[in-house]
């Protein structure tokens, strides 16, 4: 019994060991980053803007101390400006280019309402159907909840932190492939809800997984099938992907963990290699890949083509959703997106007032924003390879608007 005793703590002092030695040698400097840029300019009258929102591209990866960001804009239904500058990969030096992916972290969220949307404009879906009458082998609540509670976080499901080591391990790190949707359930769906349904607000993923199966039952398609069919391929998105781990494309980006002096490593794998991490326990909660033009393709087709999603069905999903008392819910959170219905930003000349419905996602070693001003037809997505705990999403936010506003100042001088 002794012996083994010793043999449990010295494995622990062992393991412990590891950890410290990791965090305190895993640290290198970031290179320099000059000729590392890349910008296209598609239509040459918003040459001056694409040329501003560049030099603000490379203030951002260096401020922010990240490996690289990449972003397109996108006016009036047409792409005009596309930016890259940084890293991919900083070991081997690979260049990001407009066609490397990202993890994109809650904005998947935000592309999984796309789908519902669809589903609900086609008449295949009802937001307010008991989800006990759509997934009938789905464990017995308390109460019965919706789609809709399901998207806008009332629903009364719990997040990681509610799951013990169980969501420890999953937040933290994850090397299982999930096979499919219905398998990811199982992390959450036998645990009692935290609320009665419509009345309160918790922020979490397992809604818009859960959600995803609603999609695959009311299209009789897998998840992946039913987005590639319905939302990737009609917008022109083709390098948008569940991430799989070892079986993404190659194309995808390295992630890394970065600080406020300038050093970085690889995103808490703590030694073991980036490639075995996986977030398909999560696909439309937070595991998804894309690029910045792809997702602003996504963004112009929301605006501009009624036919993809009418006016209508945008009213619903981009509404902050009520509570049960009649009181907005306290993030003013809609179906899947999030509203700012008179936003400003210090970077837009005269303070213009405008519509912004958006979702940013953080994910591991990511961080992405993407951003749709209805009024004036402008999407814009930013992606990084790379974030710092110690430099808050504000700044990140904060650069986002200083990228668009240019061509949103472009447009209010002209008016519109």
């Amino acid at each position: 019994m002794k012996r083994s005793l010793l043999f449990i703590a010295a494995t622990i002092l062992f393991v412990l060991g590891g950890f410290i030695s990791y965090n305190h040698f895993s640290w290198k400097k970031l290179p320099n980053f000059e000729s590392s840029g890349f910008e296209e300019i598609f239509d040459e009258i918003y040459t001056k803007q694409g040329k501003e929102s560049s030099k603000t591209l490379r203030e951002l990866v260096s401020t922010l101390k990240v490996p690289s960001a990449s972003a397109a804009v996108a006016v009036n239904g047409q792409l005009v400006w596309v930016g890259t500058y940084g890293f991919a990969d900083i070991e081997k030096q690979t260049k990001v280019s407009p066609l490397t992916l990202y993890r994109i972290g809650s904005t998947s969220k935000a592309l999984t309402s796309v789908a519902v949307m669809k589903l609900v404009q086609d008449e295949k879906l009802d937001l307010d159907v008991p989800i006990s009458t759509i997934i009938q082998n789905y464990p017995e609540k308390q109460w019965s909840f919706s789609t809709r509670h399901l998207l806008s976080h009332t629903a009364g499901l719990p997040d990681y932190e509610d799951l013990g080591i169980k969501g420890l391990y999953y937040s933290m790190l994850n090397f299982k492939q999930f096979s499919s949707v219905e398998e990811s359930l199982a992390l959450f769906q036998n645990i009692p809800l935290l609320f009665e349904p419509g009345t309160g607000f918790k922020y979490n993923s397992f809604g818009p997984v859960l959600a995803s199966r609603v999609v695959e039952i009311s299209s009789g398609m897998s998840f992946e099938e039913f987005m590639n069919k319905y939302i990737f391929q009609p917008s022109g998105m083709k390098n948008t992907y569940l991430e799989k781990g070892k079986n993404n494309p190659a194309s995808i980006a390295k992630f890394y963990e970065t600080d406020n002096q300038g050093s970085y490593r690889n995103w808490h794998t703590f030694g073991f290699p980036k490639q075995i991490q996986n977030l398909s326990y999560k696909w439309a909660g937070g595991g998804m890949l894309s690029t910045p033009t792809d997702l602003v393709l996504l963004g112009n087709r929301l605006l501009t083509d009624n036919e993809f999603i009418g006016e209508d069905i945008k009213g619903i999903f981009f509404t902050p959703q009520l509570l049960n008392n009649g009181e907005v819910n306290i993030q003013n959170y809609a179906l899947g997106w999030r509203l700012n219905q008179s936003y400003t930003s210090k970077h837009f000349k005269n303070r213009t007032v405008t519509m912004m419905v958006h979702h940013a996602g953080i994910s591991k070693g990511s961080m992405n924003f993407l951003c749709l001003f209805p009024k004036e037809n402008i999407v814009i997505n930013v992606s990084t390879n790379g974030r710092s705990e110690d430099i808050d999403f504000s700044h990140f936010w904060d650069f986002t608007m200083q990228l668009v506003a240019p061509f949103v100042d472009g447009l209010h001088s002209e008016g519109m």
